[in-house]
């Protein structure tokens, strides 16, 4: 009694193939690729949430500088999420620092913070 064996299941080097390999392949490219977007977003979301934090610096800093306490509070209630905005005046000069944190579960938490120090004008109230 002859057993015939397809040449798919046995290669030159004598073993058997292995089946089911390029799956394998794939489903662990896929997790990889899955990491390296999310990495990519998390990265990119700091970018943006330092943007916004400076900016926030930025025009509090302005409005204070101005003496113009009613805008400055506008500015702040347009500070980014869970924000904390420290202002103060020195030698002339009003210095902003606007701090946020932001965290991913287990990744601890990460702080970003934005500053701007401008003179006071001539005719502001400090």
């Amino acid at each position: 009694m002859s057993t015939s064996i397809r040449p798919a299941q046995i290669r030159r080097s004598g073993r058997p193939a292995q089946r089911g390999m390029v799956t394998v392949e794939l489903a662990i490219g896929l997790i990889f690729a899955a990491l390296v977007l999310f990495a990519c977003s998390a990265v990119i979301g700091l970018a943006i949430l330092q943007g916004q934090c400076e900016d926030t610096a930025t025009q509090v800093a302005r409005q204070e500088s101005r003496g113009d306490e009613s805008a400055a509070r506008r500015s702040r209630q347009a500070a980014p999420r869970a924000a904390t905005i420290t202002t103060t005046t020195k030698d002339g000069w009003v210095t902003v620092v606007v701090s946020a944190q932001r965290g991913w579960g287990t990744i601890g938490p990460v702080t970003i913070s934005g500053e701007a120090s401008l003179p006071l004008e001539p005719n502001a109230q400090p």
